[in-house]
């Protein structure tokens, strides 16, 4: 299995990925997750919504519909329910993206260092980028009819004092960590306390109204002493403020891997710990929101890995079924059949691995006895051995060929580049000799395989080590040329057809997934190409160029057989003009046939060129 590695590139389903809208509103089509907890805990888990730029698969919110979680405390219930789409403009989908990456970075980093700010840019640029929102919903009994969103906290991040509150007991005298605020802005909110370098969730003010600083504060088998006291002595804080009435909070949820296996749960019914803080020594890093919402929110990591994988398994599962008779297989099975055992999830490829291997040799033994009747044990045991041993089978699987696609996308890139010039220059009443060399400048493998390069697509191929040392020397060989365009006959050195393959079964692989659309292959793969040729820059292969002109002139060319030593091999041309004799000396070398002949006919041209000029 030499050459693999593990570098092998991620793969993010193209239902969670998008480009920038260029300034325009954005459709995004909106999914409800309810959450249903099955236990009973002082906290309450409310919904969510998710909003993606492409529409899911009716197979995929059936499969995730019903998906029970083992959490700490029982079983946590998902439905995904489909909703209207929705616009937004850009600057509110970055308010959204700032709130869920705010929020995530509380609740997976506990840092307030990676939190985001102002100047943070959260706009999608023009490259793929993960594109999906994950936001408040509000709650069941208070649910308006016109959004199902909870806008207030997204819209609410980063925190600012000064922004205006709607509530009738305004009162901006409650001194906080630099600043002062309105008092319902501490009702749900989450505060950094830099004295131990902690955050903290507070949820409610109700219950603590009748503590404050100078309230007595219980320390066990260190006695008892009062709020104050305990910062000063614990802390070095002096409260300046001790009348402020305190915060009740508690510590962040711990977010953790609901998929696994083997997960303790924790006793049902255990009451959560419970914190009171003074006001002056937090900071508000987020406000309002509630602690629901914050404990929902910690199992949406499980959920999206859940969704994720789901949606991965659908995608392998409709590329098969092109290559397949129909099955109607679950994608929940997909999934498992390519989930590894050292992921250590409830689910795994293992059994199934058992099944396919005796499947496998069971089909493969049967077909081998059929068609190779006068073989012995031994030989149809090494026939099958090649056939389905896990080296081949790890090969298949890493290196799936694109022979169908390469042909299909050599006869497709041939048509739309010839229709583009025709289009563009039939007007201008050319030769069709003209056309014909404007097609084969750009059509051949060393114009697609310079533009695989300039894309940086040697990065993404899959190969064994053969093929990647290939890759190596053409990249070598390249490495001083100029790549701002492609077209022409300026590579001098061996190239690996591998790359121009890559981009004929891109351009196949385009055509399939079009519905065999022409006019999408020649905009998808255009970009990769340009600049194209013009009949300026045109500029004929060598070979032709210097044929043509021996026939033109009536001149005597000879190509003398090629010899080749130690992987090179050596090409000599010789044109006789009137008394004058043209050779490339010493021969053109070259690791194969072709390019050492391209090289010895551009030397052979040079010298003619420049011996006309002197005339």
């Amino acid at each position: 299995m030499e050459g693999f590695g593990n570098a092998y590139p991620s793969y993010v389903p193209s239902e969670l990925v998008s480009c920038s809208s260029k300034g325009r509103n954005v459709t995004y089509h909106c999914y409800l997750m309810e959450l249903e907890q099955h236990y009973e805990y002082q906290v309450s888990v409310n919904d969510i919504v998710l909003a993606i730029r492409s529409e899911l698969d009716s197979e995929i919110v059936d499969t995730l519909s019903g998906t029970s979680f083992d959490v700490k405390r029982g079983k946590l219930l998902v439905n995904l329910r489909h909703l209207e789409p929705i616009q937004l403009s850009p600057e509110k989908v970055q308010s959204c993206r700032r709130f869920q990456t705010t929020l995530f970075r509380i609740l997976l980093n506990r840092d307030v260092t990676k939190l985001t700010s102002v100047s943070d840019d959260f706009s999608l640029g023009d490259n793929p980028e993960i594109d999906f929102l994950l936001l408040p919903a509000t709650v069941k009994h208070q649910r308006p009819s016109n959004s199902i969103i909870d806008w207030k906290p997204v819209l609410s991040v980063p925190f600012s004092s000064e922004s205006t509150c709607d509530c009738k007991d305004h009162a901006c005298n409650v001194r906080i960590r630099n600043d002062s605020v309105c008092s319902c802005k501490l009702e749900n909110c989450v505060v950094y306390t830099p004295h131990n370098g902690s955050i903290y969730i507070i949820y409610t003010t109700d219950g603590t109204k009748k503590l404050n600083g100078n309230s007595t504060l219980n320390q066990g088998l260190k006695g008892i002493t009062t709020y104050k006291e305990h910062f000063k002595k614990r802390h070095g804080i002096e409260l300046g403020f001790e009348h402020q009435s305190l915060l009740h909070g508690r510590n962040l949820f711990k977010v953790e891997n609901y998929l696994l296996k083997t997960r303790q749960k924790t006793e049902k019914g255990k009451n959560m710990s419970s914190v009171d803080l003074p006001p002056e020594v937090c900071s508000v890093i987020m406000s309002p929101i509630s602690i629901g919402t914050i404990y929902s929110f910690s199992f949406i990591p499980s959920i999206m890995h859940w969704l994720e994988g789901l949606l991965v398994a659908f995608n392998l599962k409709r590329m098969l079924l092109d290559h397949f008779t129909p099955n109607d297989i679950p994608i929940s099975k997909v999934l498992q059949a390519i989930t590894a055992k050292g992921c250590e999830e409830a689910y795994d490829y293992d059994y199934l691995e058992t099944l396919g291997d005796s499947y496998l040799k069971y089909i493969v033994s049967q077909q081998l006895f059929k068609t190779n009747q006068n073989d012995r044990e031994g030989a149809l045991s090494d026939k099958r051995k090649n056939i389905i041993s896990n080296d081949v089978l790890f090969k298949y699987g890493c290196t799936r060929p694109l022979p169908r696609l390469e042909f299909l996308g050599d006869a497709v890139l041939d048509y739309v580049i010839t229709m583009h010039f025709y289009k563009e220059y039939s007007n201008d009443k050319f030769s069709a000799e003209f056309f014909t060399n404007m097609r084969s400048i750009s059509v051949n493998n060393e114009c697609y395989a310079l533009s695989a390069i300039k894309a940086k697509l040697d990065e993404h191929i899959l190969c064994d080590s053969v093929v990647k040392n290939n890759i190596a020397q053409t990249m070598e060989g390249v490495k001083n040329l100029s790549l701002e365009s492609t077209f022409g006959w300026e590579l001098e050195t061996y190239f690996c057809q591998v790359l121009a393959d890559v981009i004929e079964s891109i351009a196949g692989a385009i055509f399939v997934d079009s519905g065999y659309k022409k006019e999408v292959v020649f905009q998808s793969i255009k970009p990769l190409l340009e600049p194209l040729v013009t009949p300026e820059t045109a500029r004929r292969h060598p070979i032709s160029e210097l044929h043509e002109l021996c026939q033109k002139k009536g001149y005597k060319m000879k190509v003398y057989p090629p010899v080749r030593v130690n992987g090179e091999t050596s090409v000599t041309i010789e044109v006789k003009t009137n008394g004058i004799t043209y050779k490339n000396n010493p021969p053109a070398k070259a690791s194969n046939n072709d390019t050492a002949r391209k090289l010895a006919a551009k030397d052979v041209l040079k010298q003619i060129k420049i011996c006309k000029s002197l005339g």
